[in-house]
C-alpha cells in the first residue's frame, strides 16, 4: 500500500545539526501527478526550538513539576539508596514517562541519570566516611550502603565527584579531627 496513491512518490527529509540541535529542516518530495514545489521546503528552528528536546511536547510547567517530585523523592526517600534503581524504575516514581525524566535530568541539571544518582550517592558516602563509628570500616560498606554494586564503579565515581579516592577523603577527615 502506498499511503492511497497509485503511484509510487519519492522524498527526502535535510536536517542541519548544530550540535545535538535541529536547527534546520527542509523536505523535498515528488508524487506523480501532484504539483510540487521545484526546490526543498524547509523549516528553520528558532529560539525555544532550537535545543535537544524541541519535539518532546513537555511544557515548562510539567518539567518543573517533574523535577520537584524527583528532588523529593531523592531527598527525603533517599531513592539513591537502591541498588537496583535504573531510569525506568526511578520514572515510576516519579510518575512520568522514561522519555520525560530523563529530560528533566538532562535540562534541569545538566547531566546524564548516572552523574545525577552518583552525585547523591557520593555526597551520602562523605557523610558516612565522616562518622566516627565508619572511619575504621572497610570502604566497601559504604559503597553498598550508598547503593553502588562494586568497589570500582564506586571509586570511580567519587574520584570524579571529589578529586580524591574515598580512602584519601577519609584520611583527610581523620587528619582534621586529630587536629582539633
Amino acid at each position: 500500500d502506498r499511503g492511497g496513491f497509485a503511484e509510487g512518490y519519492f522524498g527526502a527529509e535535510f536536517v542541519t545539526l548544530d550540535g545535538d540541535a535541529a536547527v534546520r529542516i527542509a523536505d523535498y518530495y515528488e508524487m506523480p501527478g501532484v504539483p510540487g514545489p521545484a526546490r526543498p521546503t524547509s523549516v528553520t528552528a528558532s529560539g525555544a526550538f532550537q535545543h535537544k528536546y524541541a519535539k518532546s511536547g513537555l511544557s515548562a510547567a510539567r518539567m518543573e513539576e517533574f523535577k520537584r517530585r524527583l528532588e523529593t523523592l531523592m531527598r527525603t526517600e533517599k531513592a539513591y539508596l537502591r541498588s537496583d534503581l535504573t531510569l525506568p524504575k526511578l520514572a515510576v516514581l516519579v510518575d512520568c514517562s522514561v522519555n520525560h525524566l530523563s529530560q528533566v535530568i538532562n535540562s534541569r541539571f545538566g547531566m546524564s541519570f548516572f552523574e545525577f544518582l552518583n552525585q547523591y550517592r557520593i555526597e551520602y558516602a562523605k557523610e558516612l566516611l565522616g562518622q566516627q563509628e565508619i572511619q575504621h570500616g572497610a570502604i566497601l560498606n559504604v559503597a553498598f550502603a550508598v547503593g553502588f554494586n562494586s568497589n570500582s564503579a564506586f571509586y570511580s565515581a567519587f574520584r570524579k565527584s571529589s578529586g580524591q579516592t574515598p580512602a584519601q577523603y577519609r584520611r583527610t577527615l581523620v587528619k582534621r579531627a586529630h587536629r582539633n
